[in-house]
């Protein structure tokens, strides 16, 4: 079965949604690090421990096949998401499959993430065909 990890700053997560809600041709196990949302008691929960919350993210990130890193907006965001750069990062150095989703130029032409990036997107439907089309007809996990 494919994994695939979600990774964006904390709060863009609408687009997560269709991701669960597409129709892939077999079945995929999604890893969403923000699965319990955000809000408060989330922030809370990240403050008082945050190298819990790191070290279950790169367990994910190892058990993952393919990491969708969405920037889109993430120019805009207020606040600066170091997590999802490393993240991306990480899934790359690891020798997984990294799309990134964004709809600036500047982002999706970035030297650093055409480096990383095996398929850069502008929308979350492109990258989900993308994975269907490309991986998960013939997706055989070998054994961790």
């Amino acid at each position: 079965m494919l994994t695939i990890y979600l990774s964006s700053p904390a709060p863009l997560l609408e687009w997560k949604k269709e991701i669960k809600e597409y129709p892939f041709s077999n079945k995929v196990k999604i890893y969403d690090p923000l699965r319990d949302g955000w809000g408060k008691k989330t922030y809370k929960r990240i403050e008082e421990a945050p190298k819990e919350l790191v070290i279950r993210d790169l367990f994910e990130l190892d058990r993952s096949d393919v990491v969708i890193c969405y920037l889109v907006g993430a120019a805009g965001y207020k606040g600066f998401s170091f997590g999802t750069p490393c993240e991306c990062m990480y899934a790359y150095l690891k020798g997984k499959i990294v799309i990134v989703v964004t709809k600036e130029d500047f982002v999706g032409n970035h030297p650093w993430v055409k480096f990383i990036a095996t398929k850069v997107c502008s929308t979350v439907k492109e990258a989900c065909d993308f994975i269907d089309e490309d991986f998960n007809q013939n997706f055989e996990v070998c054994p961790k």
